[in-house]
């Protein structure tokens, strides 16, 4: 999906909206696939729902393009902080937060 896209989808007619369906739809079925695959092969901890997680990196993804630049130095540096955050969460090691 295109950034003018995402930025203006909700904002549009909904006749328009319904011609734009069938690429919004896909771009879900993809994360969906991605995030179901790494479940069933173990590389998501099971405490995690896979439908809440595919929903956070779908809509994360789609909002990077409203974003201040200075958010985002990179676009490589921007992905390395959301699959760290993805990864390991944010409390580092011996951290607290319970």
């Amino acid at each position: 999906m295109s950034p003018a896209h995402i930025r203006n989808y909700r904002t549009l007619p909904e006749e328009i909206r319904e011609r734009l369906r069938p690429e919004l739809e896909a771009f879900s079925v993809l994360w969906d696939r991605l995030v179901q695959a790494a479940a069933a092969t173990g590389e998501i901890r099971t405490d995690i729902d896979p439908f809440v997680l595919h929903l956070f990196v779908a809509h994360t993804s789609e909002q990077l393009v409203t974003w201040p630049d200075y958010a985002k130095p990179s676009t490589a540096k921007t992905v390395d902080t959301i699959l760290a955050l993805m990864r390991s969460g944010v409390v580092g090691p011996g951290g607290g937060g319970e």
